[in-house]
């Protein structure tokens, strides 16, 4: 993630198998969701689970989603990000809470 502008994040977002061998997954659109809010306020992500299928090599690095721009305000301060896979069938989700104040 980095900082466009004062009031704009660039979002890249990528899966890396970091195990020793092959493995599959199965996603949705978009694989990584985001959204700025604390978690009592902030907009739901919207997923559409189509089921896409990639293989990922040893140390492969997988980027499915276009960079995302996103708009945010002064008073914004957590950048919340969510990924829902499944690995060999096995369902794994990875959340971030990031603050805004530490984006350059």
């Amino acid at each position: 993630m980095e900082r466009e502008e004062a009031s704009k994040i660039k979002i890249h977002t990528e899966l890396v198998n970091t195990g020793d061998s092959s493995i599959g997954i199965i996603h949705g659109d978009p694989l990584t969701g985001a959204v700025v809010g604390e978690r009592s306020n902030r907009p739901d992500i919207i997923y559409s689970f189509v089921g896409i299928s990639k293989s990922l090599a040893n140390n492969e690095v997988y980027s499915f989603d276009k960079d995302k721009m996103i708009n945010i305000t002064p008073e914004d301060q957590i950048l919340y990000t969510q990924t829902i896979f499944s690995i060999n069938g096995e369902s794994k989700t990875i959340e971030l809470n990031i603050n805004l104040d530490e984006v350059d």
